[in-house]
């Protein structure tokens, strides 16, 4: 069993805070219009973005050895967990209509109907509240194609020139999407523009890059966050998407410096509760939709609103006060974390 190495433990943590926060606080259709625009724009830079990083960073060169045993791997690691909760809302699609979680178009009226939904399971098509899961099948393309690539330069090519070419690679991944040419099914878009992400993580453990990064973790983590804030703060680079490519990627390399600079200042690193967060930031990414749905209630009984307002995904598509995000995120956190606990307490005993 691979040893868990804490600050990454601790960088997931803040990561997946930021993708809770990033969905507690969209509260209109329109990310321009929702209560707290800057704040969405600059989690962008990062939530998502740390976890391709931090896989890369994971990832194990000898991988080329067998390239067909660590695809296989990889299939396990990923698409299992992503069929394995999609299945789970699937399997109780019904109640959560009727508990008007999602909307009646969403109702399973037949057998067929069932059998349709599973097959499209079974291919990658997620269920209502599992939108967040879009990063495992994006995850799921990055990893196999890396390895493929990786295989191919670590046997034509020695030493470094390994590093370039899968590079270069990366490079032309992003070109073929900004030319418009990246096929729009599974993710295969996000796949091509977070490929480079994935290979900046290899990079960094490859070269050690973290041994100057944690000397000087408090200047990288001070100018990472003042730097990050004025681009969200001064251009709506995540909210408006591909407004400047480079600028967009600029974004996201500097604030993963930043979260994981932070996850080694010593008072944030000797927080266990950030390393529970990173540990169980699976169950959290699969399940916070759900688990925001008992703040929605409580919001729509709070203002006597209609009931159908429980339906909105993520929350309420409404404007609200600083305290409904906070306790959105609170519950999309603490929720799944203790499925993860009870689980992992459950697996442990089985294992005894």
């Amino acid at each position: 069993m691979n040893k868990r190495i804490d600050y990454i433990d601790t960088a997931k943590g803040i990561a997946i805070i930021a993708v809770v926060l990033s969905h507690a606080v969209t509260n209109s259709s329109n990310a321009l219009e929702i209560d707290h625009p800057v704040l969405l724009n600059w989690l962008s830079f990062f939530n998502v973005s740390t976890f391709f990083f931090i896989n890369g960073f994971l990832y194990n060169e000898k991988c080329i050895e067998s390239p067909l045993k660590a695809i296989l791997k990889k299939l396990r690691a990923y698409y299992i967990p992503f069929i394995s909760y999609n299945l789970f809302f699937l399997l109780f699609q019904n109640l959560f209509v009727k508990a008007q979680f999602i909307n009646s178009t969403n109702y399973i009226n037949s057998v067929k109907s069932f059998l349709l939904a599973l097959i499209q399971v079974l291919f990658g098509k997620m269920q209502p509240m599992t939108g967040p899961m879009w990063f495992l099948r994006a995850l799921i393309l990055i990893s196999v194609l890396y390895i493929l690539v990786d295989s191919f330069s670590a046997r034509v090519f020695n030493g470094t020139y390994r590093y370039i070419i899968n590079g270069i690679v990366a490079i032309a991944l992003l070109e073929l999407l900004h030319a418009g040419y990246a096929p729009a099914v599974f993710n295969f878009p996000t796949a091509c523009d977070s490929f480079i992400l994935f290979y900046l993580g290899v990079l960094y453990r490859r070269f050690n890059i973290n041994d100057m990064l944690k000397k000087y973790c408090y200047i990288f983590g001070s100018i990472s966050l003042l730097v990050s804030l004025v681009i969200a703060n001064t251009i709506m680079v995540g909210i408006y998407g591909n407004l400047n490519s480079t600028l967009d990627l600029l974004s996201m390399i500097i604030s993963i410096v930043f979260v994981i600079s932070i996850s080694q200042f010593k008072l944030i690193s000797n927080l266990n509760v950030l390393k529970l967060f990173g540990k169980s930031s699976l169950e959290i990414m699969a399940l916070h939709f759900l688990a925001f749905k008992p703040i929605s209630y409580l919001f729509i009984k709070i203002y006597n609103l209609d009931n159908s307002y429980l339906a909105h995904t993520p929350v309420v598509k409404l404007s609200m006060p600083d305290i409904w995000p906070a306790l959105y995120t609170i519950s999309g956190m603490l929720l799944p974390v203790a499925f993860y606990v009870i689980k992992t307490k459950v697996k442990g005993r089985k294992q005894i």
